[in-house]
C-alpha cells in the first residue's frame, strides 16, 4: 500500500470537464511515499513524481520501487470527491480507484 501526499502551487477545479480548451497539465514535487509493511517492520519510504493532465482527468506516476529496484509507472484515472476548507485554505480531494496496477489511490490539490 502507498500513502502519498503531494502539494501543488496551482489547482484546476473541475479537473475533467468536456469542454473542448484543452487545460494543460501539473506536475507534482518529487515527494515521498511509502510501503507499509504488514509485518510490523517500518515503512518503506521513496521519492515518487505525478503529472495530471487537466484536459482528460488522468495521471501519471513514475518511481523506483524500493523493495525490487526496479522503475515503475502508474496511469490513474482521477473522480473529484469533495472540495474542504480548513483555516489554511480550501483543499481539493480526488481519488482514483480505476489504474493501471489495480491500486487506489488518493490526491489532495492544495491551492496557494
Amino acid at each position: 500500500m502507498i500513502f502519498l501526499w503531494i502539494r501543488f502551487s496551482v489547482v484546476a477545479v473541475p479537473l475533467y470537464s468536456h469542454h473542448p480548451v484543452p487545460r494543460g497539465t501539473l506536475t507534482s514535487q518529487l515527494s515521498n511515499a511509502y510501503i507499509l509493511n504488514f509485518e510490523g517492520g517500518a515503512p518503506q519510504r521513496f521519492a515518487i513524481q505525478f503529472t495530471f493532465d487537466l484536459s482528460n482527468g488522468k495521471a501519471r506516476g513514475t518511481w523506483t520501487n524500493p523493495v525490487t529496484g526496479k522503475a515503475e509507472t502508474v496511469s490513474v484515472t482521477l473522480t473529484f470527491l469533495k472540495r474542504a476548507i480548513a483555516p489554511e485554505g480550501k483543499y481539493y480531494i480526488f481519488y482514483g480507484d480505476k489504474s493501471s496496477d489495480k491500486a487506489g489511490y488518493t490526491f489532495t490539490f492544495i491551492p496557494f
